[in-house]
């Protein structure tokens, strides 16, 4: 697995790809270092904002990881709680 880069808040993630006005979407982590959801940082507002319910205290921020192309043809699919089945 490729070594996680952590980085401060007062660096900014890359612009996303389909609209330069926000950045691609990272995890962001509080002052405790505990991962608490995805955010980004808004270019035109010039402020994080992060997609949790609840108020935190921002420390760092880390990219997605990528997955690396295995054979995953053996790992089970599983439903979560109230999934719904699309229709199309």
């Amino acid at each position: 697995m490729d070594e996680v880069i952590f980085y401060p808040m007062s660096q900014r993630p890359l612009p996303d790809e389909s609209d330069a006005s926000f950045s691609t979407t990272v995890i962001v982590y509080n002052e405790k270092y505990t991962a608490v959801g995805l955010g980004y940082f808004d270019f035109e507002m010039g402020e994080w904002l992060h997609f949790s319910h609840n108020s935190f205290l921002l420390k760092c921020w880390c990219y997605l990881p990528v997955p690396k192309i295995i054979d995953h043809s053996s790992w089970e699919t599983v439903m979560p709680k109230g999934y719904i089945k699309s229709l199309f």
